[in-house]
């Protein structure tokens, strides 16, 4: 009996420094170094099996990108250490400065930016309801849910529907809810997958496959630490690169005079946010005008009860502070398309 404990413990010893010197040798950096290997060579030999030419100098970019918001990520939970509360909220103690870019990268993300170009491109601007409608969820988000459930100190967003009636209640709630994330997070993959597929010659499914790979491993390994970090690395780069590719676009469909005569001699009747007040008795709109309003509601109110939205706001240093970081996010969320909706105007006199 006391040979097979001594047997025991040198297996748990000897398993212990095995995880030590794994875990001394794969470093953040070693991490991420290793990864950006991998991928340039599964690029690689992708390319040479589909005989497709990749945009080599962008495709590299694009992986030490990955690589530095992965690096990031895991640097920043190993400083802070792994708890439940550091995973699921970052310990109630993310700075307002921070929390107002992850808060803000909650709706401007891939299918926000692309989504805007398109429909300002086909629709107008008057069924480009996205950008004000989420803006404005943020803002009532702020004012009318955010201290409230920050003062209760919840979790998740379900939390206060289990404390008011049951967790089999809340259980029924958390369908609709993980549907909701589900299809939210395949809308900004198809938005990575295809603007990679365009501009990087990158198959989409290879491009889908490695944005996720890159997201589930620094969100695993770092929980909102490490998405809020990698947040404040990706908004710059989003929101100026957006700026720096309107000068080059509207180049190439003769300045921005042009574009802007020519988009609205064409779109006349879609250049105003809100449909006419008796649109119902306009026969150009009809149903529409309900359709509008529908689309409207849905997108304003249904914009408030996600999860990645209260993880945020709960994750702030006080009530007040995740009333404003929401208030501020609204107005960001809404800067952020106005380049969107400039590359969408140059796209359509691109056509």
């Amino acid at each position: 009996m006391q040979e097979r404990q001594t047997t025991n413990e040198e297996t748990s010893l000897t398993h212990s420094n095995l995880m030590h010197s794994t875990k001394k040798y794969l470093t953040p950096g070693r991490t991420a170094l290793l990864f950006f290997i991998v991928a340039v060579c599964v690029v690689y030999v992708y390319s040479v099996i589909s005989n497709n030419s990749i945009y080599w100098p962008g495709l590299l970019l694009m992986m030490v990108l990955y690589s530095a918001i992965y690096y990031v990520g895991t640097v920043t939970i190993s400083k802070k250490g792994v708890k439940t509360d550091d995973m699921l909220v970052a310990g109630r103690s993310m700075p307002i400065w921070l929390s107002v870019f992850t808060v803000t990268c909650t709706w401007a993300g891939g299918g926000y930016i692309t989504g805007t170009a398109e429909s300002v491109y086909s629709s107008g601007f008057v069924w480009t309801q996205a950008p004000w409608a989420y803006s404005i969820s943020l803002i009532l988000g702020g004012i009318f849910f955010a201290r409230k459930m920050r003062r209760y100190e919840f979790m998740t967003m379900l939390d206060p529907m289990e404390a008011r009636f049951g967790k089999k209640m809340a259980s029924v709630l958390y369908i609709p809810a993980l549907l909701g994330e589900i299809f939210w997070a395949a809308a900004v993959l198809v938005a990575l997958g295809t603007t990679f597929s365009l501009i990087l010659g990158l198959d989409f499914s290879i491009a889908i496959i490695i944005s996720a790979v890159v997201a589930l491993a620094y969100t695993i390994v770092g929980g909102l630490w490490a998405v809020a970090f990698t947040d404040l690395i990706q908004f710059p780069f989003m929101f100026f690169g957006l700026f720096l590719v309107l000068p080059f676009a509207f180049a190439q469909v003769g300045g921005v005079g042009a574009a802007f005569s020519h988009y609205a001699a064409n779109m006349s009747d879609t250049l105003t946010f809100l449909p006419p007040l008796m649109g119902w008795k306009d026969p150009a709109w009809g149903n529409y005008y309900w359709n509008w309003w529908d689309y409207a509601l849905l997108l304003v109110f249904g914009g408030i009860p996600w999860q990645i939205y209260f993880q945020r706001v709960l994750a702030a240093r006080s009530v007040n502070a995740a009333m404003w970081i929401s208030i501020a996010g609204g107005i960001l969320c809404a800067l952020v398309a106005l380049p969107s909706a400039l590359i969408g105007i140059a796209g359509y006199n691109a056509d």
